[in-house]
């Protein structure tokens, strides 16, 4: 759906510090969404190295389209960056690619993920070995990722299915509260989930928030390194499932 959301404001960390925060573009477009991003995040970065004592900082940010939608862009980000201060202290800051939804009026950050995983021997597998990309508990297990880049709270509810000529076969049925970021909940704004499966095949991701929306994804696993499954739950209340670009 190409509706703007109702929402307005900045839902992001914003440390405080002595570099100001970029404007958003009046007219939000797949470039001006990517440059936004970009000096946001070496904003955040600049402010969270600096102390009074720093000497001398290097920030280094990158940011690519994603795709348009809900009356906006969403873009990924990520920096790197290091100070070194009076006292001979020396920083460095790494961080996990941020996903932003950025609008006419609305800024949604997501970066922090909440790490899920089960016990290695729980996780879906084929008795025979050849079967799997990896053996289980000793290789990486196939992830996805859910994203809330909306001002609200949501619960989402993922199944997965393994698709074959016989049928489907249940893998895996999770539930996830997302709550907004910046929101003083102990809930998070984003969940990573590991321990899908180990074995090949073509699988059947389905998404779905509590007012009902849902997305399907039809999800070919090769290896535990393929990049993972985003599942982006929208401003404008909706679901979606992609893989998002490299950053």
């Amino acid at each position: 759906s190409d509706r703007p959301p109702r929402a307005t404001g900045t839902y992001a960390e914003r440390p405080d510090g002595p570099a100001s925060y970029p404007a958003r573009p009046t007219n939000v477009t797949a470039e001006s969404a990517r440059g936004y991003a970009e000096r946001f995040e070496e904003a955040r970065v600049t402010n969270v190295l600096y102390e009074p004592d720093v000497e001398n900082s290097r920030v280094d940010c990158r940011a690519v389209h994603d795709t348009d939608g809900n009356g906006g862009q969403y873009v990924l980000a990520t920096c790197t960056g290091s100070a070194r201060y009076a006292d001979g202290r020396y920083a460095e800051h790494g961080q996990s690619p941020a996903l932003y939804y950025v609008g006419p009026g609305l800024t949604v950050r997501v970066e922090e993920l909440a790490d899920r995983s089960s016990d290695c021997e729980a996780v879906f597998a084929s008795s025979d070995p050849t079967e799997n990309f990896a053996e289980p508990c000793e290789g990486r297990s196939a992830s996805y990722c859910a994203y809330n880049l909306g001002p609200e709270r949501h619960t989402l509810s993922v199944t997965v299915e393994r698709r074959s000529a016989s049928g489907a076969e249940p893998v895996l049925e999770r539930t996830y509260e997302l709550v907004p970021p910046n929101s003083s909940s102990y809930l998070d704004p984003g969940v990573r989930q590991g321990s899908v499966t180990y074995r090949r095949g073509t699988y059947r991701l389905t998404a779905t928030l509590e007012n009902e929306a849902t997305a399907t994804y039809r999800w070919k696993l090769r290896s535990g390194s393929d990049s993972p499954v985003a599942i982006v739950v929208s401003p404008t209340n909706t679901v979606a499932v992609r893989r998002l670009p490299t950053v």
